[in-house]
């Protein structure tokens, strides 16, 4: 049975990009999000907002 092996400047390198690269895929593959959802969110924070200021 072989020991662990302590990876080198090269192997984090190399697990770093591919994770970086992973993860740029998932946010390219995101769906956007709807408008009208984004619209009810907005006029939420603001009448939160507006009752606070009052």
């Amino acid at each position: 049975m072989a020991g662990y092996k302590v990876p080198g400047f090269s192997d984090r390198a190399a697990a770093s990009r591919e994770a970086k690269a992973a993860a740029l895929e998932r946010l390219r593959n995101k769906a956007a999000p709807d408008p009208a959802v984004v619209a009810a969110r907005a006029a939420a924070r603001e009448a939160k907002a507006a009752a606070e200021a009052e």
